[in-house]
């Protein structure tokens, strides 16, 4: 995936999977410490249209983090970009959560429900006999793409409000749907975790998966972290109606912003083959051109009105941006004149429906969704500057 640069020694004889092992050593915990590991659910996951059994993984693990006191739900996602793509353009589904319904992406939904509801149970045990036997743990649930999506909703299944509505408790209600497992009289086991303990979900370049109601209701829940120019916060079907809108709206004969924007190719055209065969180049930027690109947006934005859906919780941003290093001028650093670094900025997005209202074009927006580029950037944010 990109973000291991070493790899741990393996014995032949060594009784511990591969893949566990190198997760141990990429988080630095102890292989003693993973209490569950299913790198391959034969059990599938979700497609986009929420239908289970599809043989799609949703890897997870359950971990104890002793200096974090912690029981730690990770979940990894999906892995081909392509499958990102296919997943975010989905339909919506009900999330009913203290009695009101919420919308939330569809197929997202069903895996977090899969998980937590679905096969004999595990993971839902699992983490209720971690917290049973440390009381004074309490529960972390993190994923990247995909995998951090389904923990924001299985956080949101798990937390409830505490009295004072700060932060978020484990829930004292019961789950017993679960599928395929049932008690010695036949009926569905009951499972309830331990109330009362602290519950945090943090999930990094999560697709757009809540409402904006329930993106509000789960600020103190969820913390979102998006990188620079990733687009998957911004994908929702709600976007994807948008862009069938706008090109209904440039299909249409009559749209002004549809002559406008042509005539400006035309001209431009004109103007930059004219300037090419005369040798005469020429500035054609001014007021008039950034007035009418903003009366242009304007129009086109009456078009792009769908309902979307949002990256959950509270949301920061990670920017990286090309600088000097501030110490190449000292004398100290005579070596180093004119060589550049990198600035990591951590910024809070206040209103998260305005920002993931429509997708933002960069020449990163592809490659920055990668969850190297997200621990790379993320260690690089404790330095401030570094070197490149």
């Amino acid at each position: 995936m990109g973000i291991s640069k070493d790899r741990p020694s393996q014995n032949i004889a060594d009784e511990i999977h591969y893949d566990v092992r190198s997760f141990a050593h990429h988080t630095k915990l102890s292989p003693e410490s993973i209490l569950l590991a299913s790198f391959v659910d034969p059990q599938g996951g979700s497609d986009s249209t929420g239908a289970t059994d599809t043989g799609i993984p949703l890897v997870h693990t359950v971990t104890l983090d002793e200096e974090s006191k912690a029981v730690v739900l990770t979940c990894r996602g999906t892995l081909g970009f392509e499958d990102v793509l296919a997943d975010m353009m989905c339909d919506y589904d009900d999330l009913v959560w203290r009695g009101k319904a919420y919308k939330v992406h569809k197929g997202i939904h069903a895996s977090a429900r899969r998980l937590l509801y679905g096969g004999d149970g595990r993971v839902l045990a699992t983490i209720k006999a971690a917290l049973e036997e440390y009381p004074d743990y309490g529960l972390v649930l993190c994923g990247h793409s995909l995998g951090g999506a389904v923990t924001a909703l299985l956080g949101v299944m798990l937390a409830e409000p505490s009295a004072g509505g700060v932060r978020f408790l484990t829930s004292a209600v019961e789950h017993s749907k679960l599928i395929g497992q049932a008690g010695s009289s036949g009926t569905p086991t009951d499972i309830c975790l331990p109330s009362g303990r602290p519950i945090h979900v943090y999930a990094y370049g999560p697709p757009a998966t809540m409402s904006p109601s329930l993106q509000k209701a789960t600020r103190g829940l969820i913390t979102s972290t998006v990188h620079g120019n990733d687009m998957v916060p911004y994908l929702s079907l709600g976007v994807l109606h948008d862009f069938q809108a706008l090109a209904l709206a440039f299909k249409t004969d009559n749209n002004e912003a549809k002559a406008e924007v042509k005539r400006r190719v035309w001209a431009g055209l004109r103007s930059g083959l004219a300037d090419k065969w005369y040798d005469n180049p020429t500035n054609q930027s001014g007021e008039d051109d950034e007035h009418w690109g903003y009366v242009a947006l304007k129009t086109l934005r009456v078009s792009m009105m769908s309902s979307k859906l949002l990256p959950p919780g509270e949301v920061f941003k990670v920017e990286t941006t090309p600088v000097m290093r501030r110490d190449a001028f000292t004398q100290e650093a005579i070596d180093d004149i004119g060589k550049p670094a990198k600035r990591i900025v951590l910024k809070y997005i206040r209103d998260v429906e305005a920002h993931f209202r429509e997708v933002r074009f960069g020449s990163s927006m592809l490659t920055d969704h990668s969850p190297g580029r997200y621990e790379d950037a993320l260690r690089r944010l404790t330095s401030g500057v570094v070197e490149i």
